[in-house]
C-alpha cells in the first residue's frame, strides 16, 4: 500500500522498486504461458507492463500482491 501511494504520487523510484521486485515472477509466468522464450513472450511482457503502468490506479493491494496483479494483466494480454 505504501509503494502504491508513492507510485500514484509520481515517485519514479517507487515504481522502479516495485517493477524490480515483481518482474522475475511476471516474466516466469509470461514465458510459461507463451511456451518459453521468444518474440511472443517478449511482446506480451511489454504490453503487460505498459497496461499495468497505465492502469495502476486500479490495483488494490487488499486483493492481491502487485506481481500477482500484473500476472493477471498479462493473462488478459
Amino acid at each position: 500500500a505504501v509503494l502504491r501511494a508513492a507510485v500514484l504520487a509520481g515517485d519514479a523510484g517507487a515504481w522502479a522498486a516495485w517493477l524490480e521486485a515483481a518482474y522475475p515472477r511476471v516474466e516466469r509466468y509470461v514465458r510459461w504461458r507463451c511456451g518459453g522464450p521468444g518474440e511472443l513472450a517478449d511482446e506480451v511482457l511489454q504490453d503487460a507492463w505498459l497496461t499495468a503502468a497505465r492502469t495502476v490506479r486500479r490495483f488494490d493491494p487488499a486483493r492481491a500482491d502487485f506481481a500477482g496483479w500484473v500476472c493477471g494483466v498479462a493473462a488478459n494480454v
